[in-house]
């Protein structure tokens, strides 16, 4: 058996592995939360009817409310739940719930000892993981072990960040260091698992480790320089609600937007390493300028496509507020781009741009390199 063949083994086995210790995150959140308070159970539904409202006003004695009867999984019935009452047009849900439905339900106990009930969502567990059968069958039959070895790159980077990089933070940690270690982690993830234990993964990884410590620099440099908070968007009211003042959410912001650069970076550099690779191997007698010409041909297509995509995958995540702004227009364009959630989004993807125009001469500067070495390298070594 080749190093290749057991490297392969040993990345399904962690593959595995992830995927049956998983759920200790689960534990750790639940064993963590702060609102003891609240529980989360699974139920189906059970009924769906009409009936004489509960509580009614005696002027209107013969209105009608509708009703959902839920029973956990355990057997337990609840309480009927509230869906729509016309005597004031309430209106509980939009969702269109029938018999035998799964939900998410959530228990509030109150102080004297009675609960609430209440859907949160639809149960989609089922959907979820049909889903990621269906991406995995996909990946392998398309790309085979390099599309399995990309799912569990995947994996492995989402167990970082919730395995490592949120329990960290939340017990006190600082948000730049554990921020750098865990898109570090993801970086080494990407290259050595999702593309291979090769040469060529180790001048991606240097290439990546260079542009990713330029990146954390410029996006601090710019929080300041656009004197950000990271306070802005609902997630981060709640969490300043929990968390309080003190939480460091420039830190957050700055990490989430690194860990979406890593991505950038993961995905250009192992782009341009392969071209160069491609390059040579159509043509050995390319001299080391002609082969990163060409290389950069290909690198600065890399980089149009890549930059549109971070602009669009920013401004399609923010759409909802985009409506919302442009609904209520009474300002200048570059008034409303002021806007510190507007302004996140542009950072995110100025950041993630710059950061793929340093990468993407460097990784073709050291694939280049691997290859081909420079004239004045060999006249020097000649003298």
């Amino acid at each position: 058996m080749t190093i290749k063949n057991i490297f392969q083994t040993a990345s399904v086995l962690i593959l595995l592995a992830t995927l049956i210790f998983g759920s200790s995150i689960q534990t750790f959140a639940q064993n963590n939360s702060k609102n003891p308070s609240e529980k989360i159970l699974e139920a189906h539904v059970k009924e769906k009817y009409t009936s004489t409202c509960k509580n009614n006003p005696s002027t209107n004695p013969d209105a009608k409310c509708e009703y959902l009867s839920l029973v956990l999984l355990d057997g337990t019935i609840l309480p009927p739940l509230t869906l729509s009452n016309e005597l004031n047009g309430l209106q509980v849900t939009n969702q269109e719930w029938k018999q035998d439905d799964r939900v998410i339900v959530v228990q509030t106990i109150k102080t004297d000892g009675t609960s609430d009930y209440y859907i949160r969502d639809p149960d989609r567990q089922v959907q979820l993981w049909v889903f990621a059968i269906v991406v995995l069958v996909f990946a392998f039959v398309i790309a085979r072990i390099k599309g399995l070895m990309a799912i569990l790159a995947l994996v492995l980077s989402t167990f970082v960040i919730f395995a490592l990089f949120i329990p960290q933070v939340l017990n006190g940690g600082s948000m730049l260091v554990w921020g750098f270690i865990s898109t570090l982690i993801i970086l080494v993830i990407n290259q050595l698992i999702g593309h291979g234990f090769t040469k060529l993964s180790m001048i991606g990884l240097f290439s990546g480790f260079l542009t990713l410590i330029a990146a954390w620099f410029l996006g601090w440099i710019s929080i300041s320089f656009f004197k950000l908070t990271g306070g802005a968007g609902e997630g981060i009211v709640f969490l300043r609600a929990d968390r309080g003042a003190n939480f460091d959410f420039k830190g957050l912001f700055l990490a989430g937007t690194m860990i979406g650069v890593t991505g950038a970076i993961d995905d250009v550099v192992a782009a341009q390493v392969s071209s160069t690779e491609e390059l040579v191997l159509s043509n050995r007698n390319l001299k080391f300028y002609e082969l990163f010409t060409r290389s950069m041909r290909i690198g600065k297509e890399h980089i149009v496509s890549m930059v549109n995509t971070l602009f669009l995958a920013y401004a399609g995540a923010s759409l909802p507020l985009l409506l919302l702004f442009y609904m209520n227009m009474d300002q200048t364009v570059t008034q409303l781009m002021s806007r510190e959630d507007l302004t996140e989004e542009i950072v995110r993807s100025g950041v993630g741009s710059l950061a793929l125009l340093f990468v993407v001469p460097l990784s073709t500067f050291c694939a280049c390199l691997y290859y081909k070495r420079p004239e004045w390298i060999i006249t020097g070594r000649k003298k």
